[in-house]
């Protein structure tokens, strides 16, 4: 299954999308599909929709249509107009082209004619600008009334055509017969992190069955965080592999000079080095620092009368040289301090020293590599 399919669908939020799309399709004359700039993998998208609606109404076809090749001035005043004239020359004959006035108007007349093939299709136009989305949405409301008056009068069958209308534009409008569906509504933040984690689990990673156990999450959550949300941006950086946890600067350049949206346009330059390496460590911190305070716990717990004993015989201190008192808080520096007042075994000493390690780096900002992150993984203390 390609990236495009699993995310369209396997995760909900962009499943449901396909599903509201299809649906609006089907039972609205006039769609309005605002999206962000990049979609992720859009040609999957409408592929996906298409073949929803064909289910639900296998009489028609959904044609995609490139809304700059309709009106490639983008001027919004004669918008209107083009989109007429491009409905009257591709989807009448010619005898109808030609008993075609400008006194009568692109949209009544549309709505007049019965020997027309609009009323077999979906038309689904991208690349909407805002002058023309307003402009079009104008003209098939227009259509549409016409068309209702028409149909009464010489009872024509059907309910014209179906049109959708596609746009990066986030601005919305009240019209009459107009139906808007925004992807964000349905697509959030949370897709991202579950494709992120399933996509993940699919990867090889080297190590320990431990190691790998914890680092598919570092990957995952890696990938979401220097992609900055973008989903197929994530999705490029996820197939670096473990070159991402090894040397993130590097392949996130990698990605940036190399990989592309799945429309062909370029990912954007990759964040400086230190920017990067920030979110590295952010995504450590989230990740790594809650795990080695369960870790550290655990192995109190495993060691409590130990510890108990070390904090009754008084002097003990934590970092802010207060004096603890409940062996729960005795941190992991103070613990490898004094750990031959503990009966630990070796792979325990072992391991105990990794984590002081680890978390001294982590809480002075510097990001664990990934040979450490092996070790440390390899060596839990639960």
């Amino acid at each position: 299954m390609t990236d495009g399919e699993f995310w369209w669908r396997q995760i909900p939020g962009a499943a449901r999308l396909v599903q509201r799309v299809a649906e609006a399709v089907c039972h609205h004359r006039i769609v309005v599909l605002h999206v962000p700039q990049h979609l992720p993998w859009a040609d999957t998208f409408r592929h996906l929709v298409s073949i929803e609606v064909h289910r639900s109404e296998a009489a028609r076809s959904l044609e995609f249509l490139d809304a700059g090749e309709v009106c490639p001035q983008d001027d919004g005043a004669q918008a209107g107009d083009a989109l007429g004239d491009y409905l009257l020359h591709h989807f009448c004959k010619p005898d109808v082209r030609d008993g075609f006035r400008p006194a009568l108007g692109y949209d009544g007349y549309l709505a007049a004619c019965r020997d027309t093939t609009l009323g077999s299709s979906y038309l689904w136009f991208t690349g909407l600008s805002a002058d023309v989305l307003e402009a079009w949405a104008a003209f098939l409301a227009h259509y549409y009334e016409h068309f209702q008056t028409e149909k009464r009068r010489q009872h024509i069958p059907g309910d014209g055509f179906a049109c959708l209308l596609e746009t990066a534009e986030s601005g919305t409008f009240a019209k009459k017969g107009v139906v808007e569906i925004a992807a964000a509504d349905d697509i959030t933040s949370y897709d991202g992190y579950i494709y992120s984690f399933l996509r993940a689990g699919g990867l090889q990673i080297s190590g320990t069955p431990e190691a790998v156990r914890w680092l598919r999450p570092c990957l995952a959550e890696l990938a979401r965080s220097l992609g900055g949300g973008d989903v197929e941006q994530s999705a490029a950086l996820l197939g670096e592999g473990e070159r991402l946890l090894e040397d993130p600067v590097a392949a996130c350049r990698h990605v940036a000079a190399q990989g592309t949206y799945s429309d062909g346009s370029p990912f954007p330059p990759a964040l400086p080095p230190d920017v990067l390496r920030r979110r590295v460590w952010t995504t450590q911190i989230r990740l790594i620092f809650p795990w080695l305070e369960e870790q550290r716990l655990a192995l109190l717990d495993r060691h409590a009368d130990e510890a108990r004993a070390l904090v009754a015989s008084g002097g003990i201190e934590n970092g802010n040289h207060e004096v603890i008192t409940d062996g729960q808080l005795l941190e992991i520096g103070t613990i490898c301090y004094h750990k031959n007042q503990f009966r630990f075994t070796e792979r325990e000493r072992r391991a105990i020293d990794l984590h002081r390690a680890a978390r001294n780096d982590l809480a002075h900002l510097s990001p664990l590599s990934l040979a450490a992150m092996r070790e440390l993984f390899a060596h839990p203390l639960a």
